[in-house]
């Protein structure tokens, strides 16, 4: 898996190569941003990620403190298992998404997921991980190679509750259990900096075999950077 997430990240470089911006690596993740800390950051953004594709919607402004919370929950293109975001932000706006996440949820039948069963030990050594901004490889390799940048298990202030419940397995019995709420995240996290005005490339890519993912999933980001809507 890891052959494959190179040579798709090698391609996806190929493609906006041209882009002659030197990328920043993201921001330390042990340094508190725009009054938050990197945790607060990440949970904040996968809060509202989730609350827009499960819930009743993520917030009506994603931009916090100048910080442009990023989406990544959704629908991918079937043939292609791309994700693909158009963002246009002003000068200043710093962004926040983290590059792979999973969360806990809370079902139907009163169970709910621990976040201290053997998600670190099953899913974490088997993800991996590249990030690339505008053609230049800014993190890559396993998440456990990438601890410093992981955050959580952390709780949301409230459980963000679906909009539908989601079918998640049938319990001994044969009943289906659907998952209401999302209660806890925990990932690997990024925040970058304010990008220079102009057209930008965010790539994330990221492999969980452990988590029963059998392909590279891709979610692209085209950032406009400009001062007109």
């Amino acid at each position: 898996m890891k052959r494959a997430l190179i040579l798709v990240a090698g391609l996806l470089i190929a493609t906006v190569a041209g882009i002659a911006v030197t990328a920043e690596p993201p921001l330390p993740p042990n340094e508190k941003f725009r009054g938050k800390s990197f945790d607060e950051w990440n949970v904040l953004a996968a809060e509202n990620a989730i609350s827009d594709f499960l819930g009743t919607g993520g917030l009506d402004d994603p931009t916090i403190k100048k910080v442009r919370l990023l989406p990544s929950v959704q629908t991918p293109d079937p043939d292609t298992n791309i994700f693909e975001f158009d963002i246009v932000a002003r000068p200043g706006t710093a962004f926040c998404i983290g590059p792979w996440f999973t969360f806990g949820e809370l079902y139907d039948n009163g169970g709910a997921d621990d976040p201290t069963n053997a998600i670190e030990e099953l899913v974490l050594p088997t993800t991996e991980i590249a990030t690339m901004l505008d053609g230049e490889v800014l993190l890559e390799g396993a998440a456990t190679e990438l601890a410093d940048y992981s955050f959580g298990p952390t709780f949301f202030g409230e459980p963000v509750f679906y909009d539908e419940p989601q079918f998640r397995f049938n319990d001994d019995s044969g009943n289906p259990v659907n998952a209401i709420a999302a209660l806890w995240v925990v990932g690997i996290g990024s925040v970058y900096g304010p990008l220079p005005p102009g057209e930008h490339t965010l790539v994330h890519i990221h492999s969980s075999p452990g988590f029963g993912q059998v392909e590279d999933q891709i979610f692209i980001y085209n950032i406009t950077v400009s001062n007109k809507k």
